[in-house]
């Protein structure tokens, strides 16, 4: 939504939004909703968007946000071991509060530990491993965006990333398509055909109202002989991340 924030309307949404989010921080941060304890992806992408918005959370959101790394920059969902493989350490949240401590100017040792954490957890098919989401393209965005800003693709990760994209094709969902097309603008690494390719298929998929929903969010077994819950109803069922990031994506390939 702060993308597009030059428009009034938007402008005023954006404001609202900022107000409404600041009244439910916790003094450790914000959880997945009102009831839940705070995490590190909630807080990570509540002090991006406050910054995006022009809110400056304060030291107080830059020490929440850092809480949740450990002494290899890695970010762990949530602090202590209590939520089992939801306390581990993820590629996916590292990125997002990397971008986050970025955002409100994090002290720049914090920011190469970080880097560095995230160079790592690339896979040797340059991509990298989602925990929460049923796509790897949503960890290697932020992983990607956040290497970027922080000093760039080192040959070594951009090559990788090179064979990620010649075996890259549109994918079933508005959400998944649109991650590939924003990991291909972001990576400086955009075959014209699978760029094309992405964009007719949100354009098709597109309706009135937006984008359908894509159930990609996971619920992955916190501890040793829990079940594998499926993406469900609350991957999104209103369908707000998929327009969001469609309508990011597709602006910023107009805009090239």
């Amino acid at each position: 939504m702060t993308h597009f924030g030059t428009r009034p309307s938007i402008a005023s949404a954006v404001r609202r939004a900022a107000i409404a989010l600041e009244r439910i921080c916790t003094p450790v941060g914000w959880g997945y909703n009102r009831e839940a304890i705070p995490d590190a992806d909630s807080t990570g992408w509540a002090v991006r968007f406050l910054c995006a918005a022009g809110v400056r959370p304060g030291d107080q959101a830059t020490s929440c946000v850092a809480e949740f790394l450990d002494s290899a920059g890695r970010a762990h969902t949530f602090r202590g071991a209590d939520q089992g493989t939801w306390s581990d350490a993820h590629a996916d949240v590292t990125a997002i509060v990397g971008l986050a401590l970025l955002a409100c100017g994090a002290d720049g040792g914090l920011i190469q530990r970080t880097r560095s954490a995230v160079v790592n957890a690339q896979r040797a098919d340059g991509l990298w491993t989602s925990f929460w989401w049923a796509t790897d393209a949503y960890a290697a965005l932020w992983s990607v965006q956040f290497l970027d800003r922080t000093g760039g693709l080192n040959p070594n990760v951009r090559n990788r990333l090179t064979q990620c994209f010649s075996a890259a094709s549109p994918q079933g969902t508005g959400l998944e398509n649109a991650l590939w097309l924003s990991l291909a603008i972001e990576s400086r690494n955009v075959d014209l055909r699978l760029t094309e390719a992405l964009v007719a298929c949100l354009i098709e998929a597109y309706l009135p109202d937006g984008w359908p929903g894509s159930a990609l969010l996971l619920d992955p077994p916190r501890f040793s002989g829990d079940a594998v819950s499926p993406a469900g109803p609350h991957s999104d069922v209103r369908g707000l991340i998929s327009t969001a990031m469609a309508c990011w994506a597709l602006a910023r390939w107009a805009a090239q």
